[in-house]
């Protein structure tokens, strides 16, 4: 394997365990959102990662009802977020 493809192999392990890691502490919904909008990047933090989610990227924001106030996600960490909760059923 490439070096290119072994960090991105090593990115794509780290960022699925930081995923489980926060679902699993319950700082993330373990339900399906009631509404997913991709938005411009505005500098805001992934609910996810903690990491910011710059103007080049697409920001996921991720509803789950009007009571509560919608998450922001990177696509890569709300594909995982979201076939974490299917998994495991919640």
């Amino acid at each position: 394997m490439s070096c290119a493809r072994e960090e991105a192999a090593m990115d794509h392990k780290q960022e699925r365990t930081t995923v489980h890691r926060v679902v699993d502490l319950e700082q993330l919904p373990r339900k399906k959102p009631s509404k997913v909008l991709g938005r411009f990047g505005d500098g805001s933090r992934c609910a996810c990662c903690s990491q910011i989610i710059d103007l080049a990227e697409t920001r996921y924001e991720v509803a789950f009802g009007a009571h509560a106030p919608p998450l922001n996600m990177h696509l890569s960490c709300y594909l995982q977020w979201s076939a974490h909760v299917v998994r495991t059923g919640r």
